[in-house]
């Protein structure tokens, strides 16, 4: 049986990155999602709110929920 260390740690490490990088793009994709809800949702109300509080705020809420499960 042919075994190359090297290669293996290769693939690991590619794994591993790989994994990381698409859990990146789930946030983002997530986050993005949930940001134009709340700006749809807040235009049909007439309210005018920027995408940066609405980030903002979803982000602040996050982080509690991150905090409170530690």
């Amino acid at each position: 049986i042919w075994y190359n260390a090297e290669l293996t740690w290769s693939i690991v490490a590619l794994c591993t990155r790989l994994s990381l990088i698409i859990a990146d793009l789930l946030v983002i994709v997530l986050t993005w999602v949930k940001t134009y809800r709340h700006v749809r949702q807040a235009s049909s109300l007439q309210m005018r709110v920027g995408i940066s509080a609405t980030l903002l705020r979803d982000g602040v809420y996050s982080l509690k929920r991150v905090l409170v499960r530690r």
